[in-house]
Formats: C-alpha cells, structure tokens, sequence
C-alpha cells in the first residue's frame, strides 16, 4: 500500500508522486514507485505522463513545466485525473 498524501488538485500533485501512484495503482509493473522517491519533480511529471500516455492510451493533456509550479491549474489536473 502506498502512503500518499493529496490535499488538493494542485500543488499536492506538483512533484509527480501521485500522478506516478495512479499509474501503479493500474498496472504495477509500469512503475517502481523506489524509483520515483530518488527523481526530481520534472522526472516524475514526464515519466508518469508518457507512460500513462504509451502503455495505458491516456492522452498527454499536461506538460511537466505547467505542474511543477507553485500553484498548478487545479481544473486541468482534474481534468487529467478524471
């Protein structure tokens, strides 16, 4: 089980984690979550988007430089998440 935090949707999703446990949550074997603690925000943003996006068929609506922001687009990362 995963501890992962979210208060909101926005800056609680601006370092990748939770985008990264959404994938997991899906198909494990896709990411290694011990992988995502040691990456920067940037890293997490890029690598959760386009494998959600190549393995899993969920457009790529975000770009990591529109996340990783002190207050990210809350209805976009909704958006995303729906």
């Amino acid at each position: 089980k995963l501890n992962i935090d979210i208060k909101d949707f926005g800056p609680s999703w601006r370092d990748g984690v939770a985008f990264n446990a959404i994938v997991h949550s899906i198909d494990p074997r896709l990411v290694d979550m011990r992988d995502v603690e040691r990456r920067s925000n940037r890293e997490n943003l890029q690598r959760a988007f386009t494998v959600a996006e190549e393995k899993l068929g969920i457009p790529k609506i975000l770009d990591p430089e529109d996340v990783d922001v002190e207050r990210p687009d809350e209805k976009s990362i909704m958006t995303y998440v729906a």
